[in-house]
């Protein structure tokens, strides 16, 4: 029995078992015979056409579908993408790109339908973000199509993605900034009944001041060790991430440049200080409950903090506490990147400090536009009396 290419069948009297023959030519360009065999035809079936969807999930050429692309690049880049990226682009090309364009070869995609498709998915309705999420995964996959020769062009880039208005950047002034402060001080509980939330209240405390006088990501913070802290030095060499499966582990930085060194202002070193004496008299107290990781900002039981907890539990109602509109923690990021931008501080040394490549999403998401143009009208009355003095 044979099919076009997909190997011959035949049954061996000697041996009285079924036999699945193919021949395939190897990576260095070697002609090789594959061979399966059981004693029902049956069986034997089922284990041929296991085989052929392996080996098709491997097979790259110039009529590769969609969906056998979408296998090839997720397994390839699951070693290289750091943090949630892998699963995240799993989800998106499973519940969205796979399920639309199948077994289209991906050569056949084109931009006109790419951009009817994102409409067709606003109309679901998808928000704009998730639409443009979407669109961004596919990007990538089809960039390492072009890169691997298999297209010329990326369709993806050349469709016109959907319009979405340009929000503005909101950024708490320092006056918020010291109230939040203050009332993260005042939230400080000594007094309460469950030991967990007295500890809590001061880790919430020097997490929020050392957010906001580093930027950096949750993340980083949660994933500090005290081995990280030297004096003034605050080295940013790991953060938290979590798995497909919501485990929470400590991974590499989301970048190169994430990985940095940060110096200290005297108070922060004198906060760090004094939560680093609490947090050992803590472990002394509450002995073999505290699982000792070095963590700077663990749990009450030594593993690492949840900020999802921290945000719903703390940072919300403390926020709404003082009136101020909900906020997320990154927040804390892009304040300080705009106190050190209106304190004069050059744009490039904000980047380092945070840990971008460039000043591009610094310029773009965290600095917020100056409202108040005095501050630039009297910046070129200072030019003119400088031309008066020459």
């Amino acid at each position: 029995m044979r099919s076009k290419g997909q190997g011959n069948y035949y049954f061996d009297k000697k041996s009285g078992r079924w036999i699945w023959t193919m021949r395939y030519t190897d990576r260095s360009g070697c002609p090789r015979r594959k061979k399966i065999t059981s004693k029902q035809l049956e069986v034997l079936t089922g284990k041929v056409n296991k085989y052929l969807h392996q080996t098709a999930d491997n097979t790259i050429d110039d009529n590769v579908s969609v969906e056998q692309w979408a296998c090839i690049f997720l397994r390839s880049g699951r070693a290289a993408w750091k943090g949630r990226t892998y699963y995240n682009y799993r989800a998106i090309l499973r519940r969205y790109i796979v399920p639309t364009y199948r077994k289209r070869k991906i050569k056949e995609i084109r931009p006109f339908e790419l951009e009817q498709w994102y409409q067709e998915l606003l109309a679901t309705p998808l928000s704009i973000s998730t639409v443009l999420t979407i669109r961004r995964v596919m990007e990538v996959m089809m960039s390492a199509a072009v890169r691997n020769g298999l297209i010329d062009k990326n369709p993806v880039k050349l469709s016109r993605p959907p319009r979405n208005p340009k929000k503005t950047i909101k950024v708490m002034s320092i006056t918020d900034m010291g109230r939040i402060l203050s009332a993260a001080w005042e939230n400080i509980d000594d007094n309460a009944s469950d030991y967990r939330v007295r500890y809590n209240s001061h880790r919430n405390y020097v997490f929020v001041y050392i957010a906001a006088m580093t930027g950096c990501r949750a993340g980083e913070l949660t994933a500090l060790r005290w081995s990280d802290w030297t004096g003034d030095v605050l080295q940013i060499t790991h953060s938290v991430s979590l798995t497909g499966e919501g485990k929470k582990i400590i991974t590499d930085p989301k970048s190169d440049t994430s990985s940095r060194i940060l110096k200290l202002d005297s108070q922060s070193v004198a906060v760090l200080s004094a939560w680093q004496k609490y947090q050992y008299c803590w472990r002394m107290r509450v002995g073999n409950y505290y699982s000792d990781r070095n963590l700077i900002f663990s749990n009450a039981a030594g593993g690492i903090m949840s900020t999802t907890n921290f945000i719903r539990r703390y940072w919300h109602p403390l926020l709404a506490s003082l009136g101020l509109p909900p906020m997320g923690i990154h927040s804390l990021r892009k304040y300080h990147a705009s106190f050190l931008a209106q304190q004069g501080v050059a744009l490039p040394a904000i980047a380092a400090r945070l840990g971008h490549a460039d000043c591009t999403v610094l310029e773009r998401y965290y600095l917020a536009p100056v409202v108040n143009q005095n501050e630039i009208i009297a910046a070129i009355e200072k030019f003119w009396d400088k031309k008066k003095g020459q």
